[in-house]
């Protein structure tokens, strides 16, 4: 255990870097240690979400937040679907609602449909719905991207 320990402890130094690609590696690190359902792992993939000046590094990081047991990822996602200011950012994580398919996403879901102008996003959520519904076939995390 002390050696997953160290290796998420790098990970989570690497996400410092000042340069985007050893931040997605380390998200994808994280990513391979979410099964662990490590608190601090949790947390720092938030904190890269709201964050980071990279919209991969965000999109993985959505991506790794949505495989933790972590309670705390729905409010973060339904947060990021209804006000980031980055759409392909809001798109992955309406698809990360819908994989979670959680019914209380729904009514924001819905205030997404009823209030964006992006067709992009109005698409997402819309589907989303139907996913979380059981009326349309599943996202997996490779369509997030």
């Amino acid at each position: 255990m002390d050696e997953i320990f160290a290796k998420i402890d790098q990970a989570l130094k690497e996400l410092d870097s000042e340069i985007p690609e050893k931040r997605r590696s380390a998200v994808i690190k994280l990513r391979d240690y979410s099964h662990e359902n490590i608190s601090p792992v949790s947390h720092r993939l938030i904190k890269t979400i709201h964050e980071d000046s990279d919209q991969i590094v965000r999109i993985s990081a959505i991506q790794a937040l949505i495989m933790i047991g972590d309670n705390s990822k729905l409010q973060v996602l339904l947060k990021i679907a209804l006000d980031d200011f980055d759409n392909k950012v809001r798109i992955a994580a309406i698809r990360g609602l819908a994989l979670l398919k959680d019914s209380i996403a729904i009514n924001s879901l819905t205030k997404i449909v009823n209030r964006s102008d992006n067709e992009a996003i109005i698409t997402a959520a819309s589907l989303a719905i139907q996913i979380i519904q059981g009326h349309a076939p599943e996202w997996s995390l490779d369509d997030m991207q």
